[in-house]
């Protein structure tokens, strides 16, 4: 599973990106929308394998044999929160109604810990979470991310906020991990997405919708080693200009002992991954997870 996300292309060109991106500031959101329907047939038309992977997670998820039009909903929430990263960059946080299911919980959270550890997943915008946790809550917020596999887009949106992407550490090497603790000892917030297994990741099998999947163990163990709280996060797109935002504490501190790591581990990453399956329930077409997911194979 990992190569196969990892080996993924980037899907189209620079100069369309490009283009939506001018469109989408200049004409604004609504106009910007409508050109995402021919996008989406598109892709729908020539994307087999990601159409089969989208038809198997959302068969899974609504519990009904998933028909064309989930496929291009699917699609479409897709390309409306990548497009909807355009003006959160750009500082128009003002087109978007969110709600916050606990955000007083969250912030109070927050203020009284000395850093922690925020953990998502590619279920909704972390984006979203991202600009509104910096700009309104003045969150310090540091992001760990693979960078290789968006270059074309990431190079878009550095150009539309180059400070936000100074706020992300690149995952790799020893360097990255002395980046963490330097932030957690300064009391930022280490976000990080949970649900994908690169090639140099540590995996564990888990019960994902009935089947076994693979998910990375790096984040668990991570945040045990740093001996801080973790929270899970979600920002789900709900249609039309709206977002909420769920957050939930998961561990006040994550402890997994020496004599049964393995096992503890594992029954912490399942943790994670039975919260996941219930956000996908309540938000199937907010997963973008477009490829094979239950591949064990590879």
């Amino acid at each position: 599973m990992s190569q196969v996300w990892q080996s993924k292309k980037e899907r189209g060109s620079p100069f369309l990106m490009r283009m939506i991106t001018w469109i989408a500031l200049h004409a604004g959101r609504k106009p910007s929308r409508v050109i995402l329907y021919p996008i989406c047939f598109y892709f729908i038309l020539f994307s087999p394998n990601t159409r089969r992977s989208s038809r198997e997670f959302l068969t899974r998820a609504l519990g009904r044999a998933a028909r064309l039009g989930d496929i291009f909903r699917h699609y479409y929430y897709f390309a409306s929160m990548l497009l909807d990263r355009v003006f959160f960059l750009s500082g128009r946080e003002s087109l978007f109604e969110t709600k916050d299911a606990n955000r007083q919980w969250f912030q109070d959270f927050v203020a009284q810990s000395k850093g922690c550890v925020l953990m998502g997943s590619h279920l909704g915008s972390f984006e979203m979470l991202r600009i509104l946790g910096t700009k309104e809550q003045k969150l310090p917020l540091k992001v760990l991310m693979y960078k290789e596999n968006a270059e074309k887009t990431n190079a878009i949106f550095s150009a539309l906020n180059p400070e936000m992407m100074k706020s992300i550490i690149p995952i790799g090497g020893f360097e990255s991990m002395f980046q963490v603790k330097a932030s957690i000892d300064q009391g930022d917030i280490i976000g990080i997405l949970a649900d994908r297994v690169h090639s140099t990741d540590k995996a564990v099998v888990c019960r994902f919708f009935g089947r076994p999947a693979r998910f990375p163990a790096g984040p668990i163990l991570m945040a045990s080693a740093l001996k801080v709280p973790v929270i899970l996060c979600f920002g789900i797109y709900t249609g039309a200009n709206r977002y909420t935002v769920y957050t939930e504490l998961f561990a006040e501190e994550i402890i997994i002992s020496r004599k049964n790591r393995e096992k503890e581990l594992q029954q912490w990453v399942q943790r994670y991954v039975d919260r996941l399956e219930y956000y996908c329930k309540k938000a199937p077409y907010n997963w973008f997870n477009l490829y094979d997911f239950w591949d064990m194979d590879s």
